[in-house]
């Protein structure tokens, strides 16, 4: 367990249970002079991208979502739900959040892709 202040995920304040296997954090905190432990006093995760798969080349290992294009790898986490943990269980126009690092060329290297459900959101106008 870690002795922390703030956990936050995407800005928002969560409980440090809700951290989960390949996200990439951001840890800062304090140590007392003479201690060894470390006290983290914040602990933030950061998606690097949301939103529709746009292209998915599954034996190249490459998908793009939102014009951003990501890398996964044998060490990528997937959380498809049901599916099987595998970029060849997403097709294009799925909704995934993509955790990972990005790369001096600007891919994205995915630590963690997870399919996210569609949601759509906007103003309810009156029918005439």
């Amino acid at each position: 367990m870690l002795a922390v202040e703030a956990v936050r995920v995407d800005g928002g304040l969560v409980a440090e249970s809700d951290l989960a296997l390949g996200q990439v954090v951001t840890v800062a905190g304090t140590r007392a002079e003479g201690e060894v432990r470390v006290h983290a006093d914040t602990v933030v995760a950061t998606t690097n991208v949301q939103g529709p798969v746009n292209a998915l080349d599954i034996a190249a290992g490459t998908l793009v979502v939102l014009g951003q294009p990501i890398t996964a790898t044998a060490t990528t986490v997937y959380v498809l739900g049901t599916s099987s943990p595998s970029l060849a269980s997403l097709r294009v126009g799925d909704v995934v959040r993509v955790s990972g690092f990005v790369a001096a060329a600007g891919a994205v290297l995915a630590t963690r892709i997870e399919r996210r459900p569609v949601r759509i959101e906007g103003a309810v106008m009156p029918v005439e």
